[in-house]
């Protein structure tokens, strides 16, 4: 192999790269172990059910449906799929949205 003078590229270390995949970042920006939200994810759920079946959480915040199976973390809304939508369209910025039974859930949102 001929010398160039350049230091040779490397990948970071095998233990840096399976640390960062054990990480978990909420849509608020937070990072966590995913096996503790892994963990958590039922009990999160289940305060999340509770908090929907509040009066002013069972309806749309933006239109009123009653289909609310979306929320915005950085807004603290209920919303329903169709203005879940408008919402992912509006930009990461504005709003970030997730359902309520795809996605697993931080203890800050």
């Amino acid at each position: 192999a001929q010398m160039t003078g350049r230091p040779s590229r490397t990948s970071p270390p095998r233990e840096e790269m399976a640390a960062a995949a054990e990480m978990w970042r909420s849509k608020l920006g937070n990072k966590y172990p995913k096996k503790d939200i892994e963990k958590w994810d039922l009990q999160l759920k289940a305060e999340l059910g509770a908090l929907r079946k509040a009066g002013c959480n069972m309806k749309c915040f933006d239109c009123g449906a009653s289909d609310v199976t979306w929320a915005s973390p950085k807004l603290g809304i209920f919303i329903c799929v169709a203005c879940s939508d408008v919402h992912r369209a509006a930009g990461a910025h504005i709003t970030c949205v997730k359902n309520f039974s795809t996605y697993l859930w931080g203890p800050d949102e």
